[in-house]
């Protein structure tokens, strides 16, 4: 899978796919683009997208992430993190991360356990 880092993020640039996940209290909206999402037995891979109802710490409107879950597990790490300034994941990306890249449990009802679920029924 770490071979298609590169086609994925060329594309996701260009995403118009995002669908609403959740929204909390304070408008801050988190997507996932399906069209991006790959199946290796129980692994899948999905760019997701975290839009702020304002600027965060650093500045930045947006985070575009990688996302890989091992559905059996109930584990998730992101390989890619680009911050961009504009909403919705818009506009050039302002700095890029490799991830957090370790595997972490996921959270119970959280965003990213609504995420698992999602995509590892698919």
């Amino acid at each position: 899978m770490g071979s298609l880092i590169g086609p994925l993020l060329v594309g996701t640039a260009l995403a118009q796919n995002w669908e609403l996940v959740s929204r909390s209290p304070a408008n801050d909206e988190f997507h996932i683009d399906r069209s991006t999402l790959l199946r290796d037995g129980d692994m899948r891979r999905i760019w997701m997208l975290a839009n702020y109802a304002g600027p965060i710490d650093s500045g930045a409107r947006s985070l575009r992430f990688l996302a890989e879950y091992r559905c059996d597990a109930e584990e998730w790490r992101t390989v890619e993190v680009l911050e961009t300034a504009a909403p919705m994941g818009a506009g050039e990306a302002r700095r890029r991360n490799s991830g957090f890249g370790e595997w972490r449990e996921v959270d119970a009802e959280s965003v990213i356990e609504l995420v698992m679920r999602a995509v590892c029924s698919e």
